[in-house]
């Protein structure tokens, strides 16, 4: 059975699920260019189709989801079309199709978007939304509002008695959801049945609830049978659900439990652009500015959701907190001038109120996840098994105080727990929620696997070194993995590029830049080349079986980079990393697996630093030619990109000539670029080992 997962909102993307597995995963933003696109194009589709090498005829349902009030834009509506109604073929079950049915409700009046009306707005009064939605949506420039087709999108699914309950964490903590856990008519309350038509096929479709689909994608591909889960984000602060859910997954279904009402994601975000972060990423921006401060702002009084923070104070919830960490900053003689000034970010008073933030933050998801925990308890269910989503989750020193202080024995969170992997988790419910289909067997770097994007092969990256610049040099290589080893071992700084692109914000290995952190200039170089602030904090890829050794931190926490910890031992002096994110990497990584174990091998360290291989201020990599793009422009020492190796000329130089041979025959360890096709057919069968 194959489902297609589609995401409008921020971070929009395509998925393919084919019989409770995903096939991959097209981020919309890696294409157009702009860092966190909204809306759907064709083209994006189109992507995820031919990577699972399918039409839409294959097609055996289509889930939909969006978020922030996004509606679903179409920019060929001849090809894309949304139908608010039932397929006729559609036989699920969808307690929201009755509920609306029986109210006589209009479903046109409940559908919502914000995104058409405020890119387009001329009233001459510009805001900081319009700025930001003008750029997630690159197609305004070039076209009118009448050119896209749009559906209002579905923000408000079943409620049931007590979730409108003012109820504080402790409050929650105390219930008893018995009922509510075991009930089919909550279950199938957060999905609504509609239909799709593309290409000329009709598919069965249904919109899917954001928070279900983050609750999706980080329970079911966990590996475990049963679990508590916990979604947030920083969508709304509001006392609804938005923000954020309670839920327990058991087998191949997953039960909406309460809403927590916590508001931490929001005020955590809010934080970061009053101390003037970038737009595009101020929360991880304020993640790494913490770790430059002191938490000496803290005030325990603000931690819980609203209701409880609401019942000690008066006015907006960041608000507050921002005042308040700037009134004691006074009164313990900070020097305010440099306040919400970025470019003095790492002085006390930025890097405190950070620091305080984040430590608000930590306190809070543990106060959440604890209310949670006794929720369950409250309830008669007994599992010691979290999963985290939505992009609070990907909050890393959140994340590590959970695992360790937290009553949870196991805590899982995939990789695209953000608004990234919505379009997986959107067809991962329709699969299983909706469908209710088993879930298949898969080990865990299956169901872990990070690399979903797009397949190259020589005809694309062929075309990448055609036209390049000519002050690099390319050659081919049959030990790409060992020459980038040798790279990094003499300080050099390298970019990485292999195979199918990583899913989330964080370089996994795959668009990467490596450097070695044994040199002291490494991480200053890194992000200089990044275009990232000095203070920035980079993540740390470690071979899975020495994690423990160097970090304390097992291969089931660490996996995607979504836990930190700090090098243990007599190391910790050696590398003076302090706390980074940590990736374990197993076989399944390729290459870059088989890069780490040559680089231990040199350097008795089984670890690199890593950076999202991009341009400053745009989205991951994701083509071969701007990759070579990026190397041209950059301070790059070498890039290599599946099996060649890309240097500047003067260093090429020194690099002894072969005789020329025949495409195919050279056994030099540097060939000529015509060779490739050995080489790659070489390190695929490495990868495969």
């Amino acid at each position: 059975m194959n489902v297609l997962g589609l995401h409008f909102g921020r971070d929009a993307g395509a998925a393919v699920v084919r019989n409770g597995r995903v096939i991959c995963h097209i981020a919309r933003d890696r294409h157009v260019r702009v860092e966190h696109a909204m809306t759907l194009d064709l083209a994006t589709i189109e992507r995820a189709l031919q990577t699972a090498k399918i039409n839409a005829v294959d097609l055996d349902f289509c889930a939909i989801t969006s978020t922030q009030y996004i509606e679903l834009i179409v920019d060929q509506p001849n090809r894309l079309a949304i139908k608010l109604s039932r397929h006729p073929n559609d036989t699920t079950t969808s307690t929201l199709e009755r509920v609306i049915s029986q109210r006589g409700a209009s479903l046109e009046k409940m559908l919502k978007g914000t995104l058409l009306a405020t890119v387009y707005d001329e009233s001459g009064e510009s805001s900081t939304r319009q700025k930001n939605y003008r750029r997630f949506l690159p197609e305004h420039r070039t076209k009118p509002r009448t050119a896209f087709h749009a559906t209002g999108w579905l923000e408000d699914y079943v409620s049931v008695v007590g979730y409108d309950r003012k109820a504080t964490l402790e409050q929650i903590s105390a219930t008893n959801a018995a009922a509510v856990a075991t009930s089919p008519e909550l279950r199938q309350g957060f999905h609504l049945p509609v239909t799709v038509e593309l290409d000329g096929a009709h598919i069965p479709a249904a919109f899917v609830h954001h928070q279900l689909c983050h609750a999706a994608s980080s329970f079911f591909r966990s590996g475990l049978s049963r679990a508590l889960i916990m979604t947030h984000d920083s969508f709304s602060s509001s006392s609804t659900y938005q923000s954020g859910m309670f839920y327990y997954g058991d087998g191949q279904h997953l039960t909406p439990f309460s809403p927590h009402h916590l508001a931490i994601g929001a005020l955590y975000e809010n934080v970061a652009h009053m101390l003037g972060l970038s737009d595009g990423d101020p929360a991880i921006d304020l993640m790494s500015l913490a770790s430059q401060g002191h938490p000496r702002l803290f005030d325990r009084r603000f931690v819980g959701n609203l209701h409880d923070v609401g019942a000690r104070f008066n006015g907006p919830y960041a608000g507050a907190w921002f005042d308040l960490c700037r009134e004691r900053a006074r009164a313990q003689g900070y020097d305010l001038g440099p306040a919400r000034v970025k470019e003095r970010a790492i002085e006390p008073i930025n890097a405190d109120i950070a620091a305080s933030t984040q430590k608000l933050f930590e306190e809070t998801m543990l106060a959440a996840v604890e209310a949670l925990w006794g929720l369950a308890r409250s309830s008669g269910i007994a599992t010691d098994s979290l999963c985290l989503g939505g992009s609070a989750a990907l909050n890393a020193a959140s994340n590590s105080r959970i695992a360790r202080e937290s009553p949870f024995t196991r805590i899982s969170v995939s990789a695209g727990c953000d608004d990234s992997g919505l379009a997986i988790g959107a067809a991962l419910a329709a699969y299983h929620n909706v469908l209710d289909q088993p879930r298949p067997a898969m080990d865990q770097h299956e169901l872990n696997s990070a690399y979903l994007g797009m397949t190259y092969d020589d005809k694309e990256i062929g075309p990448a070194f055609k036209d390049r610049d000519r002050t690099i040099s390319i050659q081919a290589t049959s030990s790409a993995p060992e020459s980038a080893a040798r790279d990094l071992a003499v300080g050099k700084i390298v970019g990485w590029f292999e195979g199918r692109s990583e899913i989330g914000p964080f370089a996994l290995g795959h668009r990467a830049i490596l450097g070695d952190p044994r040199h002291e200039s490494t991480v200053e170089r890194i992000n200089r080349i990044a275009g990232r602030a000095s203070w920035q904090k980079l993540g740390a890829a470690v071979l899975e079986t020495e994690v423990n050794d160097w970090f304390g931190a097992g291969p089931s926490v660490a996996s995607a980079g979504l836990f930190s910890g700090y090098v243990r031992g007599a190391a910790m002096s050696t590398l003076g990393l302090g706390q980074v994110r940590i990736q374990t990497v197993a076989p399944e990584a390729g290459d870059f697996y088989h890069l780490l174990r040559a680089f231990h091998v040199l350097t008795q360290t089984p670890l690199v630093v890593n950076a999202p291989l991009k341009p400053a201020g745009e989205p991951l990599i994701e083509m071969p030619d701007e990759a070579v793009r990026f190397f041209a422009a950059s301070e790059l020492d070498a890039l290599y990109i599946d099996g060649y190796r890309i240097s500047r000329r003067a260093e090429a130089k020194t690099v002894s000539k072969a005789p020329a041979k025949k495409p195919g025959r050279s056994t030099t360890p540097n060939k000529t670029v015509r060779t490739a096709g050995r080489a790659k057919a070489r390190s695929g069968r490495r990868a495969a080992k």
